[in-house]
């Protein structure tokens, strides 16, 4: 399960950065993303302590941010 959720996690950054280089607005990206971090940290706060680690959470969470790289 957590190997998934970083590769989706990592994707996602993916996904925002042709978003920006086809022409979206800033307000439109924060938007996008604001929705996004939401309904995927909705998700890993439930999994936290049934699923994932208190420590994969934090791996997750600088995937999504941007802060490692690659794929997995």
């Amino acid at each position: 399960m957590f190997e998934e959720l970083m590769i989706l996690a990592k994707g996602v950054q993916k996904e925002f950065k042709e978003r920006e280089e086809n022409g979206w607005s800033e307000v439109e990206l924060d938007r996008y993303k604001a929705g996004y971090d939401n309904a995927f940290f909705d998700i890993v706060t439930r999994l936290e302590g049934n699923g994932i680690t208190s420590k994969q959470r934090k791996q997750l969470e600088r995937a999504f941010d941007g802060e490692v790289e690659g794929g997995e």
